[in-house]
């Protein structure tokens, strides 16, 4: 085993405890620190403040650079980013928005489905 050479060049071997004890963690209230999360609480409305002004920039631009035989629905898409955004962080997730560097190669060839976003979040996994 390499790690037991001394000095050895790799990081000591973690155990880790299985993904439940780390959910079951995560909500129990009990054990909160709720003084941390006051002390964050200004660091994240600037996070939630910034990922409103990007979502809406890119959409903007999304509209702007992509233009369809409809204009694009700007309430149905920030009503979905929304709600989104919502369960992303009912399931600790992290804030995310549309992503024109994704969108607008995927117009010009063609792609016209919601299929294509699906695919890339589950090569994303």
């Amino acid at each position: 085993e390499v790690r037991t050479i001394k000095p050895s060049w790799l990081f000591p071997l973690v155990e880790q405890p299985p993904f439940w004890e780390l959910w079951s963690l995560f909500y129990a209230v009990n054990k909160w620190d709720f003084g941390a999360v006051l002390a964050a609480c200004p660091n994240i409305v600037i996070a939630a403040f910034l990922c409103v002004i990007t979502g809406v920039i890119n959409m903007a631009g999304i509209e702007t650079n992509a233009p369809q035989k409809d204009s694009l629905d700007l309430n149905r898409e920030l009503r979905a980013w929304g709600i989104a955004e919502f369960a992303s962080g009912l399931l600790g997730g992290h804030p995310g928005h549309h992503v024109a560097g994704f969108t607008l190669p995927m117009v010009k060839d063609l792609g016209n489905t919601r299929a294509a976003p699906w695919c890339a979040s589950a090569l994303w996994l």
